[in-house]
């Protein structure tokens, strides 16, 4: 069964959350949209704590980091085995921790 995610818009987040501060009840605000309660309790703690920066980008990963410029990607993106990496580069504890997981489970 393959259940894919929802993707919300920012504008709608927004739109949500502000209902939420002019006063309009939670459980409204979810049937109104269609979304889960618990789904806007989350939005409601990155709204109060980021603001009008909230929502930068989608799913847990917010912002898209910037490209690398410091290493060549493989064929998902990501930098290649062999890659010298900067260890400044956002991209690079990610790469590392995935090359990690994925020999432990070539070895497992």
């Amino acid at each position: 069964m393959d259940l894919a995610r929802s993707v919300y818009s920012r504008d709608l987040k927004i739109a949500a959350m502000r209902a939420l501060d002019a006063g309009s009840a939670a459980g409204e605000i979810a049937r109104t949209y269609q979304l889960s309660p618990k789904l806007l309790e989350r939005w409601r703690g990155e709204w109060r704590a980021r603001g009008e920066l909230a929502f930068p980008g989608i799913g847990r990963r917010g912002a898209q980091p910037p490209p690398s410029t410091n290493c060549s990607t493989s064929p998902t993106g990501g930098p290649s085995r062999g890659t010298v990496l900067n260890p400044d580069d956002a991209t690079a504890a990610t790469f590392i921790a995935d090359v990690a997981v994925q020999d432990a489970i070539t070895t497992f």
